[in-house]
């Protein structure tokens, strides 16, 4: 179960960076995405982004499942398509 907080956490780290690797003060090319059914995910993401500089409005979450594993359309649903009109 923690590793699939931290994942959902960090979700948004590796899914949001662009070529260049990610240092301080460069925060606003990363959106932070958390598993907003686990408040411990909310925590670490707000943790990450005040580390990495990231603003406040690119720190999302979102319904995600909290089992280990989601299937493709629960991918689509609650993550993939939400991200894309936020």
């Amino acid at each position: 179960m923690v590793r699939m907080k931290i994942f959902w956490s960090c979700c948004a780290a590796t899914a949001g960076l662009c070529s260049t690797s990610l240092a301080a003060g460069q925060g606003d090319e990363v959106v932070v995405i958390y598993n907003s059914q686990l408040p411990e995910s909310k925590d670490l993401a707000i943790y990450y982004a005040q580390r990495r500089e990231v603003p406040t409005n690119q720190v999302l979450g979102f319904d995600l499942p909290t089992a280990e594993a989601i299937t493709r359309a629960e991918f689509r649903d609650r993550l993939q398509k939400p991200l894309l009109k936020a």
